[in-house]
């Protein structure tokens, strides 16, 4: 049928970003992202053996994360800049 299907058995995304990263892969026991809980990211399966990927990374997540990138690089021009002068 053309679905990929992966077995995820860990349930939460248990990995851990790096300090001060956003991790776009978090859910919940319901498969849900933490942070957005109407972003369904995983389907347990049928017959209750793991979970079925739907999404890999919450788009919302995504979308945030870039934001803070895009902030934290701006700032940075910012400082060097000041400290040039």
């Amino acid at each position: 049928d053309g679905e990929e299907e992966e077995d995820d058995s860990d349930g939460g995304g248990s990995l851990g970003a790096p300090a001060g990263q956003l991790n776009t892969n978090e859910w919940d026991d319901r498969g849900r992202c933490v942070r957005h809980p109407h972003i369904r990211l995983r389907k347990k399966k049928m017959l209750g053996r793991g979970w079925k990927v739907l999404m890999s990374a919450c788009p919302e997540c995504c979308v945030e994360e870039l934001q803070r990138i895009r902030r934290a690089a701006s700032e940075g021009k910012r400082k060097r800049k000041k400290e040039k002068k």
